[in-house]
């Protein structure tokens, strides 16, 4: 891969110390999530407990969190009803990758054992259910109707994109344009609600709240091509997973469209995809190895540059919309989480 592809590596405390003011904040959605009575099923209430002790970054809750925070005086305490927004996203994203784990038959996330690995795929889905219900209980707390529509059109928009990846998978005659299409509905959608949602609980001016609307479209997008850069030029010790997962679970994505788009025959390298997929089911190992070496030469390419300058274009988009708003601790801290996604290796 050409060095200019790969941007500086960025320390591991990166995101904790973006997140430093909310940190408070973030405790008390940490708090909210994990006191909640849960289901009397004892399996159910055990996977609930393990599925957030395993953490990851908080990002949504702390965007949720940065936003509330724009224009609130020093020391000022954020509202209940914010803090119930950031359980809201968090559990959302969450029950989403549940689901996703079922459709993928995905065995490692984080490079833990998923609920799916252990769990028959019906109780999966059924726990990925839970899970939405518990988002939704969290975001009726916001006490905001306004928030709770907003919540229940992304809700149709996530299960939306779903089945618009279902439907694509193994379609190598899908467009870039679609590609798009999904994941502003499956990843933007949650850091939609998260941003807007925090902005209108707080009382912001219309102009204000539209302006946090495209930051967490534009942050959301920039994040997925992101992660879709990283299945190729990753790693299972890295990422938890093998590299080039996308490909052979038959989903599309950007690095994938620029490499064919730079071929002088693309015809005849989707001729060969088709043929080694059609060894799928009856010999995966034909259709593994064919990815592997596919993935390499997307590495070895462009392909893998192009794809980091479109998700920069993205977060200079997302970044021009906190000129709505004064010079803050909490701006820098989303400005920096531009750079933040731009940079981050997991």
């Amino acid at each position: 891969m050409p060095p200019s592809a790969v941007p500086p590596a960025t320390t591991a405390s990166s995101i904790v110390d973006l997140m430093e003011p909310v940190r408070a904040e973030l405790q008390a959605v940490e708090h909210m999530m994990a006191t909640r009575d849960v289901t009397a099923h004892p399996d159910l209430r055990q996977a609930y407990r393990d599925i957030l002790a395993r953490g990851g970054k908080r990002l949504r809750p702390s965007l949720a969190l940065l936003c509330a925070s724009l224009l609130r005086a020093p020391d000022a305490p954020l509202p209940p009803s914010v803090i119930a927004l950031g359980a809201a996203v968090e559990m959302l994203h969450t029950s989403t990758l549940v689901h996703d784990d079922v459709i993928d038959e995905a065995t490692l996330r984080r490079g833990a054992p998923t609920l799916n690995s252990t769990w028959a795929p019906d109780a999966t889905v059924l726990a990925g259910n839970y899970m939405f219900a518990q988002a939704a209980h969290y975001s009726a707390l916001t006490g905001s109707a306004r928030v709770n529509r907003i919540f229940s059109e992304a809700l149709e928009l996530l299960v939306d994109g779903e089945i618009l990846q279902l439907k694509a998978r193994h379609d190598f005659e899908t467009t870039r344009a679609r590609y798009f299409s999904l994941i502003a509905r499956k990843t933007s959608s949650i850091f939609r609600i998260a941003t807007e949602c925090a902005g209108i609980l707080q009382g912001y001016s219309d102009a204000r709240v539209r302006g946090l609307k495209r930051f967490g479209l534009h942050l959301g997008i920039a994040f997925q091509v992101v992660d879709d850069i990283l299945d190729y030029t990753s790693d299972r010790n890295v990422l938890g997973k093998p590299a080039g997962s996308d490909l052979l679970n038959g989903n599309c994505t950007l690095p994938f469209f620029l490499y064919l788009e730079r071929l002088p025959q693309p015809d005849r390298t989707l001729h060969e995809l088709r043929e080694a997929n059609s060894w799928r089911l009856r010999k995966p190992e034909i259709w593994e190895a064919w990815v592997r070496s596919f993935v390499a030469d997307v590495v070895r390419s462009s392909a893998v540059a192009q794809a980091y300058a479109v998700a920069r274009g993205h977060i200079h988009q997302a970044q021009d919309c906190l000129a709505l708003f004064p010079a803050s601790v909490s701006r820098d801290a989303l400005w920096r989480l531009g750079d933040f996604v731009m940079q981050r290796r997991t």
